[in-house]
């Protein structure tokens, strides 16, 4: 069973009360939807989560923030880290500084289009 298979089939035994007899397709394929949309669509909860994330990601965060990952760096005081660069903007922040989370990855290297 693929990993996308197996999040479904937990979403829908976790609404199996809305699955009786009287679920409609469209029930069904909304709760499919939502399986898909967070498998390929992951959270990222904490900054750690953020530094994790292989260079080239793209996040969205709760305040509609886009900042793609450019590069990893060691800080003097702050240890590991990550930089990012938001939509529009020349200067990079750190991952510290993106903290509107959590945030949805909208693309990963590796992931897929």
């Amino acid at each position: 069973m693929t990993d996308l298979t197996a999040r479904i089939a937990e979403i829908l035994h976790g609404h199996s009360w809305r699955l009786g007899s009287g679920s409609s397709r469209e029930d069904v394929a909304a709760l499919i939807a939502a399986a898909a949309e967070q498998h390929y669509r992951p959270r990222v909860e904490t900054v750690e989560q953020l530094d994790a994330l292989p260079v080239g990601s793209v996040v969205r965060t709760t305040e509609g923030r886009v900042a793609e990952k450019t590069g990893e760096h060691w800080g003097n005081a702050s240890g590991y880290g990550s930089w990012w660069n938001e939509t529009g903007d020349e200067i990079s922040c750190g991952s510290d500084e993106l903290d509107d989370l959590p945030a949805i990855v909208v693309w990963s290297p590796g992931a897929g289009e």
